[in-house]
């Protein structure tokens, strides 16, 4: 910002401390005093010394301008101050905390805890069972083969509908959903792991 000259004094004093370095003055020395000043419309509403035209949290604050993630925004101000990225799924988690921090899950969800979220692990088998019924719905994951397709895994849906099964190794399986009283669209599905891309497996419950 502009600086302004606020005072001057003629000192005749025989010694004095320069405040820097504690050299000592010669006697006469001049002291000027400056005052940065900010004009509209770049005002320090803040009052913390910095113009708001570069203060990088001119509403709050913040004489130190500390910005962790050097996204511009000072943490005072920055709701995500160890992404400079500021939460680019908008899933309201931050990405230095978000399991899946491109990808909007805002349950985060990560059935086999390996760290990477359901939405973004390419070994989980995840969606919903929408429409008659939703929750208590068994999800039956199998290993096709010849003498019988073997069973990978059966997760029950939770009261959003939601499933998901993880960890599983590398191959084709099949989902079949079957509940007494219900039919499902689509049938059954194959999916092969790992995925790409990797998206929601969904079935709609039919009364019959």
């Amino acid at each position: 910002g502009d600086m302004e000259i606020i005072s001057v004094i003629w000192d005749t004093s025989v010694v004095k401390s320069d405040v820097n370095g504690g050299i000592p003055l010669t006697s006469s020395s001049i002291f000027i005093f400056e005052q940065q000043f900010c004009s509209e419309p770049y005002s320090d509403v803040d009052s913390d010394g910095i113009c708001a035209g570069i203060d990088n949290c001119p509403d709050l604050w913040n004489p130190n301008q500390i910005d962790s993630d050097g996204d511009g925004i000072g943490n005072w101000c920055d709701s995500c101050k160890n992404d400079a990225s500021n939460d680019e799924d908008l899933d309201s988690i931050c990405a230095d905390a978000d399991n899946c921090p491109a990808v909007d899950n805002p349950g985060q969800e990560d059935v086999d805890s390996d760290g990477t979220g359901d939405v973004c692990d390419a070994d989980t088998i995840y969606g919903t069972i929408s429409g008659a019924i939703q929750a208590g719905v068994t999800v039956e994951i199998y290993t096709p083969n010849c003498g019988g397709d073997i069973l990978a895994g059966a997760p029950v849906t939770n009261s959003d509908g939601y499933y998901a099964f993880g960890g599983l190794g590398n191959g084709r399986y099949l989902l079949v959903v079957d509940y007494i009283g219900y039919d499902f669209v689509p049938l059954q599905g194959f999916i092969d792991i790992p995925q790409g891309p990797i998206q929601s497996y969904d079935f709609t419950a039919i009364a019959d």
